[in-house]
Order: structure tokens, then C-alpha cells, then sequence
């Protein structure tokens, strides 16, 4: 059993979303409640350990996609999407300083063009 949340945090929160990182090495979880995306690293054996879990910026984070060395969160709870670095390395997120507001944020698309 592997949670979503650290140790000590006994408020209600769930799970909402999750990703496997651009190279295959790192899965992304959003917790609704907590507010935050938890990295794990994917051990040699298949098993999760969970290596950090970094603020969402905002409020329930509902959906977040992973583009190349980017990753997204869409916070339904406070209508904005914040934008994160991802190390390629270690899998941890870097607030990158860009945010946006977005009413009803729930889910999130890239499209190239």
C-alpha cells in the first residue's frame, strides 16, 4: 500500500489524478484536500517511494498534465493553474512562476500548433 499522503497529515483528502513522467521514471499524484502533487520514484523492483510532495499553489487540485519538462496543475478549489519544472533527474517540481486564473479549472489539455 502506497499513500498519496505524508506522514502526520490526518485531514480528509483523496486522490484525484495521475501521471507517469515524460521518461518513464518518476509518477505524479495530485491530492485534493492536501493541495499538493506528490513524486514518487519508480524503484528497479516496480515498488513506489514517495520522494516529496510540492504545494499546488492553489486550491483542490484537480487535474494536471505533463508536456515535455513542464508540469500543469488545474486547482478547481481557486480557478487558476500554476506551472511547474520537472527535473528529469531527480522528478522534483520547481514553481516556475507562471500561473493564470481559470474559471472552473478541472482538467487540461496541450495542444501544439
Amino acid at each position: 500500500e502506497v499513500s498519496t499522503l505524508p506522514a502526520g497529515f490526518t485531514n480528509t483528502s483523496t486522490a484525484s489524478d495521475i501521471h507517469l513522467s515524460s521518461n518513464g521514471k518518476f509518477v505524479y499524484v495530485s491530492n485534493r484536500g492536501h493541495n499538493s502533487i506528490v513524486t514518487y520514484q519508480i524503484n528497479a523492483n516496480g515498488t513506489l517511494k514517495a520522494l516529496n510532495w510540492e504545494s499546488s499553489r492553489g486550491v483542490t487540485p484537480r487535474g494536471f498534465t505533463i508536456y515535455k519538462d513542464l508540469l500543469i496543475v488545474a486547482n478547481q478549489g481557486s480557478d487558476d493553474m500554476y506551472v511547474f519544472k520537472v527535473n528529469a533527474n531527480t522528478g522534483a517540481l520547481t514553481y516556475t512562476g507562471n500561473s493564470y486564473k481559470i474559471d472552473g479549472a478541472v482538467s487540461l489539455y496541450v495542444a501544439e500548433y
